[in-house]
């Protein structure tokens, strides 16, 4: 700026009193930055020796325990006496349940019973078998007997309770033995036999002497047929009257 006056007033660019002269050129473009390489990482440097580990200092004292007296346990309190409430009223009856079905009905150890009689005299030879003459009562088809026969067929694998009486004769001239026993398929069945032994008796005795025998025994059948017979076994013929043998299955 040049001035005009000898004693400008304000500044320069707004004041009269101040002439430019020349202005500020443009500012030019900005140059490009240069960037110059990185200069290589120089070498670490060697790491100084560690000093020595200083002593550890002494222990401090251990302080001294307390050693203050318990204190005295306090009395126990005394027990409360409170009345005991009264029990109050039982409560009604329920009503009762109804009645549970029936069970099934068991078995019935007198569905298969027998009495099979012959009620004659007949003369019975020694080993042989006692006919019988009438069928009284058979129910059931565990018991079978024909008429007449001397064989009662029982079925297998059964249990049976069989009791038997029989009268038997022996005359004055053949005083001696009279033996009957139950034998099952030709065996005899144990404890079945009754015995009667009438030797030695006096002459006086009567000419005909009559005692009855009889036994009983619970009896289990085996496989397949099972023959039942009361056999005289007394080494001479009989006579036998009023036989009965009765028979119940067991369950």
């Amino acid at each position: 700026y040049l001035v005009n006056t000898a004693s400008p007033t304000g500044t320069p660019g707004t004041s009269p009193d101040y002439t430019l002269i020349a202005g500020a050129g443009a500012t030019g473009a900005t140059g490009a930055t240069g960037t110059g390489a990185t200069g290589a990482t120089g070498p670490t440097g060697a790491r100084g020796a560690t000093g020595a580990t200083g002593p550890t200092g002494a222990r401090g004292a251990t302080g001294a325990t307390g050693t203050g007296a318990t204190g005295a346990t306090g009395a126990t309190g005394a027990t409360g006496t409170g009345a005991t409430g009264a029990t109050g009223p039982t409560g009604a009856r329920g009503a009762t349940g109804a009645t549970g079905p029936t069970g099934a009905t068991g078995p019935l150890i007198t569905a298969n019973n027998a009495r099979i009689t012959s009620p004659a005299i007949v003369q019975v030879g020694d080993g042989n078998a006692v006919p019988l003459t009438n069928n009284n009562v058979i129910n059931g088809a565990l018991i079978s007997h024909v008429a007449g026969s001397t064989d009662i067929t029982l079925a297998p694998n059964q249990t049976y309770y069989v009791t038997y009486e029989a009268a038997t004769n022996l005359g004055f001239a053949n005083q001696g033995t009279s033996i009957l026993e139950l034998q099952l398929n030709g065996g005899i069945l144990g404890g079945t036999q009754s015995e009667f032994n009438l030797v030695g008796l006096s002459p006086t005795f009567p000419v005909s002497t009559r005692v009855s025998q009889s036994s009983s025994a619970v009896i289990n059948t085996g496989a397949g047929a099972n023959i039942l017979t009361l056999v005289n076994t007394s080494g001479h013929a009989l006579d036998v009257e009023g036989t009965n043998i009765n028979i119940v299955k067991l369950a």
